[in-house]
């Protein structure tokens, strides 16, 4: 009898940890929605504490309104926690710190922080949410990529510069993507897709000489995409199996594309989370039935967007 109560003792810690566990990470990732907006909203203005909640509270309501009312007690507690970690309020530091601001940034973002969510909770209790939103089981958060199914597109302008045959070349275009993947709990994402490209290049160029008309180009590639998410950015490695064709030669030759880039989501528009993304890749097609190789570095900006599936969230 004794083991058997032993046994049931055991099992309920066991749950009881799995479920602190559980609350931990919806805390975490409510403070991180939270401090996303906050400092999105940092790199344009932030003046008057009070003038600049007012400016992102529906934007902190939206993640607010779908956690429980423990995880945004818990969410409160932690972030008194932190600020106390870092030495207590900002005002106090910056006057015992010879009134730099530099050296308080850290914890008076926090209290930022903890404002926003302050007052989206107190919205939120005074039942300010809309009535259709109710809280999630578990909470994974609004504005990331965490534990989810990524649905993406990009489309954007591109230069080029090749060589082909020992000839220099340069031009531009375009490209479009279509993207899906999965993003981690560890603030990673792997991505897999289609792109379509084209462009104009002049094939031909000397210097002091008229230039010809641009040939057209086009690329078809199947990118395989990495990335490692920040607070407000993401870096991002890319190598892709790719086809080349040149208007000239009308000849498909395979190739291989990798790219790096640096990418800046924005806050979710209804159930897109969009970013912008600044890359720069290098191509190199196998010389095909007497069409020479090519090499081929591109860069440019692409503006897309990700609809995000919840596994568990919903």
């Amino acid at each position: 009898m004794f083991l058997r109560h032993l046994y049931f003792v055991f099992v309920f810690l066991c749950f009881s940890a799995q479920a602190f566990a559980a609350s931990e990470q919806e805390t975490k990732a409510l403070v991180r929605d939270v401090t996303i907006v906050v400092r999105l909203h940092e790199q344009t203005s932030w003046y008057a504490d009070a003038l600049e909640i007012d400016e992102i509270i529906e934007d902190v309501l939206r993640s607010t309104c779908l956690a429980r009312d423990e995880v945004r007690t818990q969410a409160l507690l932690w972030l008194d926690e932190e600020i106390g970690r870092l030495g207590g309020g900002a005002k106090e530091q910056w006057l015992e710190k010879n009134k730099d601001l530099g050296e308080v940034k850290d914890v008076l973002r926090l209290e930022r922080v903890r404002m926003s969510l302050k007052r989206a909770n107190d919205i939120a209790e005074e039942k300010g949410c809309p009535f259709w939103v109710e809280p999630r089981r578990r909470f994974l958060g609004e504005q990331s990529y965490a534990e989810r199914l990524i649905l993406g597109f990009e489309a954007g302008g591109r230069f080029m510069l090749g060589w082909q045959n020992k000839s220099f070349g340069f031009g531009g275009g375009g490209a479009s993507r279509v993207l899906f993947g999965y993003g981690t709990a560890k603030k990673f994402s792997f991505l897999g897709g289609f792109e379509f490209g084209g462009g104009g290049r002049f094939s031909d160029f000397q210097f002091g000489q008229r230039l010809e008309m641009p040939t057209a180009l086009f690329i078809v590639a199947l990118p395989m995409v990495f990335r490692w998410h920040h607070v407000v950015s993401f870096n991002e490695i890319e190598l892709s199996p790719a086809m080349y064709l040149n208007q000239l030669d009308d000849v498909f030759q395979p190739g291989i594309q990798s790219a790096i880039g640096l990418g800046f989501p924005r806050t979710r528009l209804a159930d897109i989370l969009p970013h912008v993304t600044f890359w720069l890749s290098y191509s190199y097609f196998t010389g095909q039935e007497g069409a020479p190789a090519v090499h081929q570095v591109c860069g440019g900006l692409r503006a897309g967007g990700s609809y995000l599936i919840g596994l568990e969230d919903d």
